[in-house]
């Protein structure tokens, strides 16, 4: 994905007086933005808006007031930087 990547918000968020109307990711994510929390329980809400928090600079108090469909958009950018298919290991397949 192409950055920076400026998502319109379905639903504006609020911080204090003002109103947030979009998310501008300027950076992809980095192991860092994923620390206190596990790969596989990224799913989590809490634990996308954190990283979405992260790499748009908001706080997580107000990423919590996301509509789904906003949260939904903002974890296809921070998925698609994670490598897809299958996964390699030590092991051999003999």
């Amino acid at each position: 994905m192409e950055l920076p990547y400026t998502l319109k918000l379905a639903k504006p968020l609020k911080h204090g007086d003002a109103e947030i109307n979009e998310l501008v990711f300027t950076r992809e994510p980095v192991a860092g933005d994923l620390r206190g929390m596990r790969l596989s329980e990224l799913d989590k809400a809490d634990n996308m808006y954190t990283v979405v928090g992260r790499l748009t600079g908001h706080p997580p108090s107000v990423m919590q007031g996301m509509g789904m469909h906003d949260l939904v958009e903002c974890s296809g950018f921070v998925e698609s930087f994670f490598p897809r298919g299958p996964r390699t290991g030590i092991g051999s397949a003999e």
